[in-house]
């Protein structure tokens, strides 16, 4: 059986400045040729946390655990959480989005006039096809942008999920989707034909590193 670590930055869970739990990423692919996918959770406080695990989806059946569901871990240590996939079919043309819902609570004795309370964080786990032909280190690069008499269409042809990270028009920050998903598009209200038009992007790569500055002008030359 196959067990990878995915190494990733931590990223802390709790808010308190003197403890928390960490998790080594912020999103996770899981290869279709491999059985199980391993991620970090540790403990950086001096209290012990009971941890609960979850795969959830926007929609449908998940095809995927996590073990252990539940488990306590001691101030100062760590414990590996295994996602396992189990029965169920996904497609292999493009990826799967799911989500690992990590809720860290504290076990200790609460100090005097204090408050405990349990915070969850969700981190994104992708499940990618062998069969994918495109390389997801460039999909950023396959980006296409067209403008209708609405504003902008961006479109995403390539068979992964793409995260846009910042995107301007003519040097102004505009809200984006977080996420274009395989062979999507998405709509901005800005910028419609005939309008002239630079644009300036960046997107996340598999682990959350901006990708290169892309840009477009609308006339295209």
């Amino acid at each position: 059986m196959k067990k990878t670590l995915i190494l990733l930055p931590w990223i802390l869970i709790t808010t308190q400045a003197q403890a928390g739990v960490v998790v080594g990423g912020t999103r996770f692919v899981f290869p279709e040729h491999q059985n199980t996918l391993s991620l970090e959770v540790k403990n950086t406080g001096s209290l012990p946390f009971l941890i609960k695990t979850q795969i959830t989806a926007d929609s449908g059946a998940v095809p995927f655990i996590a073990t252990p569901p539940l488990f306590a871990v001691e101030a100062g240590h760590e414990n590996a959480v295994r996602i396992i996939r189990t029965d169920g079919t996904l497609p292999d043309d493009r990826e799967s989005l799911f989500y690992i819902s990590i809720a860290a609570i504290p076990s200790g004795k609460p100090q005097p006039h204090s408050l405990q309370i349990a915070l969850r964080s969700r981190f994104k786990l992708f499940y990618r096809p062998d069969a994918l032909q495109a390389n997801a280190r460039t999909a950023y690069q396959q980006i296409a942008w067209h403008q209708n008499e609405n504003g902008l269409v961006i479109n995403n042809s390539t068979p992964y999920y793409i995260t846009l990270s910042q995107l301007r028009i003519n040097q102004r920050d505009i809200p984006i989707v977080e996420m274009l998903a395989p062979f999507g598009q998405e709509q901005f209200n800005v910028c419609a034909r005939g309008e002239v038009c630079q644009l300036q992007w960046q997107t996340l790569d598999d682990t959350a590193n901006l990708t290169p500055l892309q840009q477009a002008h609308f006339p295209s030359h």
